[in-house]
């Protein structure tokens, strides 16, 4: 298996909606603080269809977590949450509205390779009338913070399908089993 990676394109869409959501001069500050390296990629992102080592997106989404948004978990919530919904194509949008919710979620677990590659597996479990469990396991990610991002990307999803009172509520916590569970609900 190979090193693991990150799409750019939600790299890429995940820096323009953190400096929406810090404002332009709070923005600059952070980047000017980054380490050189770091700063040149948030500064000239690179194409949507590039791979980048995930060690790389991990250091900076934490830099924003921390330093940005102060470890706000309602932040870094609502940068996966804005992150998601600016990543999905008119088409996509227009399907998820008439699927399923628990297709869509079934899709989306299936999609999350198409954002990172080598970097473990996210699956629906526990599948009941109005929830399912949804199960990560080996991201490499210990940060607290990630899964709140991960929780906002997972509710943008269900506020896509039309569903009334989505909620997503993390039952297990893996900082070092490296297994995260997420309950969604809806009705």
């Amino acid at each position: 298996m190979g090193q693991p990676e990150a799409k750019a394109a939600g790299f890429n869409t995940s820096l323009t909606v953190a400096r929406a959501l810090a404002g332009d001069e709070r923005w600059r500050r952070f980047v000017a603080a980054l380490p050189p390296d770091d700063a040149a990629l948030v500064e000239h992102p690179p194409l949507a269809m590039s791979w980048l080592p995930l060690e790389r997106v991990i250091r900076i989404h934490n830099a924003i977590f921390r330093d940005l948004f102060d470890g706000d978990p309602a932040k870094a919530f609502e940068l996966g949450r804005r992150q998601f919904q600016s990543d999905l194509s008119t088409l996509y949008r227009m399907f998820i509205r008439v699927a399923s919710p628990k297709y869509v979620i079934e899709r989306a677990a299936r999609i999350y390779e198409t954002y990172v590659r080598n970097a473990g597996t996210m699956r629906v479990t526990d599948e009941r009338a109005t929830s399912v469990a949804l199960v990560v396991e080996g991201h490499p990610s210990r940060e607290p913070l990630f899964y709140e991002y991960l929780r906002g990307s997972i509710v943008a999803t269900l506020e896509m399908t039309r569903v009334k009172a989505p909620s997503v509520r993390i039952l297990e916590v893996g900082f070092d089993s490296g297994r995260w569970v997420y309950q969604l609900t809806w009705s």
